[in-house]
C-alpha cells in the first residue's frame, strides 16, 4: 500500500509529517491522511517526483538505511550507487499501487457497463429432502457449505426475508473459486428474485485497492436496487475477525477468526439464536454510514435532491460522459426544456448554473471528460440531456440545443481558466462518472438495468477522482479542443 511505503520510508529517514510537508509544500495533514491510508497520492500538484528526490538524498548518506530501504524496494539487490538512480528507483516503487489502483477502477467501470442481470431459476430441493442444515462447520470447504445452505434454506421456508451480511475476514472462501463465487452469486439473485432484500456492512480496514476489487465483485448484486451498502467509519487492527450473515426468522451463519487464520462455523436456526445474532448486527448497523446508495428512474424524487445537494458542495469536479453538464446549458435552453417538462426541471438547471459560476468565480476547477455522440443519433433525435432518465424526464436533444450548448461550452473554455474539456472515449462507453474531490462520486450505468451509484467513503472517492484525473491528463490544448467542437457543431 502506498500508506505502508510512505510510512515505512518516512520512520527510515526519521522524518515527521511536518518536515515532509515543509519540504514539498503540503500541509502537515494532508501528509499524515496519506500515511494512514484516507488518501491516494495528489495529481494537482507535484509530489512524487519531489518525494522521491527528498528520500533519495536522506537515505545517500546513511549505509545501514541504504540497506533497509534496499530490502524493502529492490529485495535481492543492492541500492542504488547515485542518488539520482536511488530516486528513479523510489518513484517507481511510489508510483506502483497508484497505477494498479487506476486499473482496478477502469476494469470496475468496463464490468459495469458490459454486466447483465440474469435471473436464475429457482431450482431449488423440496424442503423435505434437504438434510438438516444446523451444525458445526469447519475451514474453508465448511463455510462455503454453510453459506449456500443458508440461503437455499431460506428460499424454500417461506416468503422472502432480508439477508443481513457483515464480514472483516479474508474474502478468499468466497471470490478465490470462481466456480464457488458463481453459485454464490446465483443463490442470492434467487434470494432477491423472490423479494428478498440485502444490508451489507462493509469492512475499510482493507487497502483501497481491495475495496475496489470488492467492489467490482459486489457489482451485480448491487444492479438489483435490493441492496444496501454500509461501513463503519473507525479503523480496526483486523486481529479479531468476525462474519455474520443472517436470514431474518429463518437461520444465521457466523465465523470469527484471529487474522486469516481458521476458526469455527456456525450455522444455527434456533430462533432465538437468529434473534441474539440480529440484534448484535443492529447493535453494530447503528454505528455505521452508508457506503453506497443506489437510485434507479422510478425514484427520480431521491435522485434529484442527491444532484442538487451535489452541486451546491463547494469542492472541483470532474465528470465524464457523453455531453456536457447540465450547468453549462445557455439560459434560453434551460427554459426550453422547462417548458417541455416542467418548471421543476427549469429551476434545476438555472440554480446549477448559477452554483458553476459561483464555484468558477471562487476558484474551483471543472473539468469535463466528453465523448461527443454520432451526429445521426443527434438528428434521429437518440440523444438524452444527461442524468434527465434520473430526474423523471425523457428529455432529447434537438441539433439545435446541442449546438446551443456546445457554443456555450466554447465561450466557457475562452473565458474560464478553470473550466477545462477533455475530448476522449477513455472512460467506459455506456457508463458516467461524476466526482467531487474529497466529497464523493456518482456512478451511473446506462444499460439496462439503468443504475447510478453514489459513493462517499474517502479512499473509494480518491480512486475514482485520481483516475479521472488522470484521463483527463491527454495533453490537450485549450485551443485544439475549442476547433474540435467548432468542427462537431458546424457538421451537426
Amino acid at each position: 500500500m502506498l500508506a505502508g511505503k510512505l510510512d515505512f520510508l518516512l520512520r527510515l529517514t526519521d522524518t515527521s509529517n511536518s518536515a515532509l510537508g515543509r519540504e514539498l509544500g503540503f500541509d502537515p495533514s494532508y501528509i499524515s491522511r496519506m500515511r494512514s491510508g484516507k488518501r491516494g497520492l495528489p495529481r494537482d500538484r507535484f509530489f512524487l517526483e519531489p518525494a522521491a528526490a527528498y528520500f533519495a538524498r536522506e537515505l545517500q548518506a546513511n549505509p545501514l538505511r541504504k540497506n533497509a530501504a534496499a530490502e524493502a524496494v529492490c529485495p535481492g539487490r543492492s541500492w542504488p550507487e547515485t542518488e539520482n538512480e536511488a530516486e528513479k528507483l523510489l518513484l517507481s516503487w511510489l508510483n506502483q499501487e497508484e497505477q494498479q489502483d487506476m486499473e482496478r477502477v477502469e476494469r470496475l467501470l468496463s464490468g459495469l457497463a458490459a454486466a447483465r442481470l440474469l435471473w436464475p431459476e429457482a431450482k431449488l430441493p423440496p424442503a423435505a429432502e434437504k438434510p438438516a442444515s444446523a451444525g458445526f462447520y469447519y475451514g474453508t470447504e465448511g463455510k462455503r457449505e454453510a453459506a449456500l445452505r443458508l440461503l437455499d434454506d431460506c428460499c424454500v421456508s417461506g416468503d422472502p426475508t432480508e439477508l443481513l451480511v457483515y464480514s472483516d475476514q479474508g474474502k478468499g472462501w468466497l471470490f478465490a473459486d470462481a466456480a464457488y463465487t458463481r453459485r454464490w452469486t446465483e443463490a442470492v439473485l434467487r434470494f432477491i428474485g423472490r423479494g428478498g432484500r440485502l444490508r451489507i456492512i462493509h469492512s475499510v480496514s482493507r487497502s483501497r485497492g481491495e475495496m475496489l476489487d470488492g467492489l467490482g465483485k459486489w457489482m451485480p448484486l448491487y444492479l438489483t436496487g435490493a441492496v444496501e451498502a454500509w461501513y463503519y467509519p473507525k479503523p480496526s487492527d483486523g486481529a479479531f475477525r468476525r462474519a455474520l450473515i443472517i436470514a431474518r426468522d429463518c437461520g444465521a451463519f457466523t465465523s470469527s477468526s484471529v487474522g486469516d487464520g481458521e476458526g469455527l462455523n456456525l450455522l444455527v436456526s434456533d430462533p432465538a439464536a437468529v434473534g441474539a445474532l440480529t440484534k448484535e448486527f443492529q447493535d453494530y448497523l447503528s454505528l455505521c454510514v452508508p457506503l453506497m446508495r443506489v437510485f434507479r428512474p422510478e425514484n427520480h424524487a431521491d435522485m434529484l435532491k442527491l444532484l442538487r445537494d451535489f452541486e451546491e458542495a463547494p469542492n472541483s469536479r470532474i465528470v465524464a460522459q457523453r455531453l456536457p453538464l447540465g450547468c453549462s446549458l445557455p439560459r434560453s435552453i434551460a427554459v426550453a426544456f422547462g417548458k417541455r417538462c416542467g418548471p421543476e426541471l427549469e429551476r434545476f438547471l438555472l440554480e446549477a448554473a448559477r452554483q458553476m459560476n459561483a464555484q468558477l468565480d471562487a476558484g474551483l476547477t471543472l473539468t469535463e471528460l466528453l465523448s461527443l455522440p454520432p451526429v445521426k443519433e443527434v438528428r434521429a433525435g437518440h440523444v438524452r440531456q444527461p442524468l434527465s432518465e434520473f430526474l423523471g424526464y425523457d428529455l432529447r436533444y434537438s441539433p439545435e440545443e446541442l449546438k446551443a450548448h456546445l457554443r456555450r461550452v466554447v465561450s466557457l473554455l475562452r473565458s474560464r481558466d478553470n473550466y477545462r474539456v477533455v475530448l476522449t472515449d477513455r472512460v467506459p462507453a455506456g457508463t458516467m462518472v461524476y466526482a467531487k474531490e474529497n466529497y464523493g462520486c456518482i456512478i451511473v450505468r446506462r444499460g439496462a438495468p439503468t443504475t447510478a451509484f453514489y459513493i462517499t467513503e474517502e479512499r473509494l472517492t480518491d480512486a475514482f477522482w485520481t483516475y479521472l484525473q488522470h484521463s483527463a491528463d491527454l495533453g490537450q490544448s485549450r485551443d485544439l479542443v475549442i476547433r474540435r467542437i467548432e468542427e462537431y457543431i458546424a457538421e451537426l
